[in-house]
């Protein structure tokens, strides 16, 4: 009988936007197929959300049901998940191809957002309808935020640079003046009903007052424009508030490994902490705390203090796409080769579970050596 004895976890992928999340007393990352679960005290592994067999292109924990996990895959279904149980609860189907972005309803614990290009529908799971949005901004969304606080509110960022602030129920919309590229993220204030973050991936940053948009009897106003933060020229891949410290948010880039930390108040960060797994693919604030976990490029997962300006915790990477190989290697029984479709080779220390080098596919001459049992040497490590 054959008996597993050791786990080698995937690495974070980076395609989707929201790599990294954190509900209650856990938080997770996603691979290509799966959803990887950790408590937030110890980051040990506790779950790994796996009932599908096709890429993850989105997913949601739930607001309310910690248990509640909607997952999209490239076969275009949703699924929703109980994670405690290990068990998938039901599906649907979506009606365009390419979901990209799941949101729950704050308010409404059966309604999810699906977006699919340009379009988006309200998935209501518990008579599984599906109800097409009336609003569609003829571009591919490329963000979209329900609003915490003010009922049927959401932000809509198109590829194109718009903005639009939308009723969900009766359709409604209010159109900000348009950025100067691809919205990259939306954030409304979790502690305020009045302000939104909008970032671009060009690196611009700005601060909008709502006015009361959308509540009764301020249904006339019009938002605008309170702040604008230093541009940064490497782009933006993120831009989130952080609950636990009122007027402040975080952004980071997918060229660099600085998580930059700002107040409302000023134009400029206020403190920067760098990270040593390099760029940065997404990042989420744990529950009721001042930690994020992080995601990187490389494929790497850490808890960051953003008070302390330290990492707390950090995985040591992997595959950021699907394995299609792997092999002992001859001469070593305690070494695995691994290889992927994200373009690397890597090679792993069995007793620990350790990578030990990283190789770019592409720099690997071809031969004999001491590899795996493929044979074939490689050029000397990436990372």
């Amino acid at each position: 009988m054959l008996r597993q004895t050791h786990l080698v976890a995937s690495g974070a992928q980076t395609w989707i936007p929201q790599v990294a999340s954190a509900r209650g007393n856990r938080f997770a990352y996603a691979s290509t197929l799966a959803i990887y679960i950790h408590n937030n005290d110890d980051q040990a592994l506790c779950k790994i959300a796996a009932c599908q067999s096709n890429t993850i292109t989105a997913y949601a924990w739930h607001p309310k049901d910690d248990n509640l996990l909607a997952v999209a895959t490239n076969d275009d279904i949703v699924h929703l998940y109980d994670i405690a149980g290990d068990t998938e609860l039901k599906t649907i189907r979506a009606p365009m191809p390419g979901v990209t972005c799941l949101e729950w309803d704050p308010i409404r614990p059966a309604s999810l957002v699906v977006v699919c290009n340009a379009d988006a529908y309200v998935w209501d799971s518990s008579t599984d309808t599906l109800k097409k949005l009336a609003f569609s901004p003829g571009c591919r969304i490329t963000a979209f935020v329900r609003h915490p606080k003010v009922h049927a509110m959401s932000a809509v960022g198109t590829v194109k640079g718009e903005v639009y602030l939308l009723h969900i129920d009766d359709g409604k919309k209010e159109k900000l003046p348009d950025f100067d590229g691809p919205i990259q993220d939306l954030g409304f204030d979790p502690k305020s009903e009045d302000y939104l973050l909008v970032a671009t991936a060009t690196g611009k940053i700005t601060l909008w007052g709502l006015a009361g948009l959308y509540k009764q009897g301020k249904s006339n106003e019009k938002p605008s424009q309170i702040m604008e933060f230093a541009k940064q020229p490497t782009g933006l891949s993120a831009c989130k508030w952080i609950d636990e410290m009122p007027g402040t948010f975080v952004s980071i880039s997918d060229r660099h490994g600085v998580i930059r930390v700002w107040n409302v108040s000023n134009a400029n960060p206020i403190s920067m902490i760098k990270t040593e797994q390099g760029a940065i693919s997404s990042i989420a604030q744990l529950h009721k705390s001042t930690k994020a976990v992080v995601s990187f490029k490389g494929g790497e997962v850490a808890i960051v203090d953003l008070h302390e300006r330290r990492t707390q915790w950090a995985t040591g990477g992997g595959h950021t796409e699907t394995i299609f190989d792997c092999s002992l290697s001859r001469s070593d029984c305690n070494t695995l080769v691994s290889c992927s479709f994200d373009g690397t080779v890597r090679t792993w220390d069995t007793r620990t579970k350790a990578c030990t080098a990283v190789f770019d596919a592409g720099a690997a001459p071809s031969g004999t050596g001491s590899g795996g049992g493929g044979g074939g040497g490689a050029a000397g490590p990436r990372a």
